[in-house]
């Protein structure tokens, strides 16, 4: 759903490419960057993940655009919901907010079950706020000449209003 299309493997070509909706078979030298960067990620979840797999994954927004940013999200909350542990470094707020949402839609509320089926979001993309821990990384206080990095937990509790302290800080 976010590469739009399918990985395929040939033994003389290597890793090809199918555009959904087409026949073309495109070398990975053909596609776009976010097609390429996917590409682990699609092997891992075909052929190596497990209920009891970790998946770390640094800055997975790279080349992906926000409303892919925000369906790599939901794809992270599904694998975690198959048992797969997640842990990701990001600088994206839209990843965030999107995992927030996936909170809030985790309530049942009347308004979420709107949102859930205006925006298609299906029952296994939501999640509870016990299952996710996100936590700021910030410098100590530059006065004292302490360079060490502080944890700052941030509580995703689903309101829509998730206080994320500003990514340039």
């Amino acid at each position: 759903n976010i590469v739009r299309g399918v990985y395929s493997f040939d033994d003389t070509k290597g890793v090809r490419f199918v555009p959904e909706g087409t026949s073309y078979t495109l070398d990975m030298s053909e596609v776009s960057s976010s097609v390429r960067a996917l590409m682990p990620l699609d092997f891992l979840i075909r052929h190596c993940l497990t209920e009891s797999s970790i998946l770390l994954f640094d800055e997975p927004e790279l080349n992906l655009t926000p409303e892919n940013q925000r369906r790599l999200a939901r794809l992270l909350v599904q694998l975690t919901k198959t048992g797969v542990g997640v842990f990701i470094t990001t600088h994206s707020d839209y990843i965030v907010r999107e995992i927030n949402t996936l909170v809030a839609l985790h309530k049942q509320t009347e308004r979420t079950k709107k949102i859930a089926e205006k925006f298609g979001y299906s029952s296994d993309e939501h999640i509870a706020s016990t299952d996710v821990s996100l936590y700021y990384i910030k410098k100590q206080d530059q006065m004292t000449n302490n360079n060490d990095n502080v944890f700052e937990r941030i509580d995703l509790n689903g309101d829509f209003s998730v206080a994320i302290p500003p990514f340039d800080d």
